[in-house]
């Protein structure tokens, strides 16, 4: 009878070759370089969404409950595209 520690990594290392399509990548050794690379997108969308958005709000001088709910579109808008991305990235895997 096979030990569980070692079922555990037979099974771990199946679903990540299941989760993770080897054939989409180009190299082996790129698997970090995409990985990089993806991190990178994803933060200068964050950071540009930021430069434009946060002049918005804290220059305008309104009360705090005004504010939230003024932003509360905003607020949609990355959780929405929060999901968009985790969706796609689903696929893509």
């Amino acid at each position: 009878m096979i030990e569980p520690r070692a079922q555990f990594r037979v099974l771990y290392r199946n679903f990540l070759t299941s989760v993770v399509d080897l054939q989409f990548l180009p190299n082996p050794g790129d698997i970090r370089k995409l990985g990089i690379q993806l991190v990178a997108l994803l933060s200068a969308f964050g950071l540009v969404i930021a430069i434009y958005e946060v002049p918005r709000y804290s220059f305008s001088g309104w009360p705090a409950e005004k504010l939230a709910i003024a932003a509360w579109g905003d607020q949609e808008f990355m959780i929405a595209t929060t999901m968009a991305i985790a969706g796609l990235l689903a696929v893509l895997a």
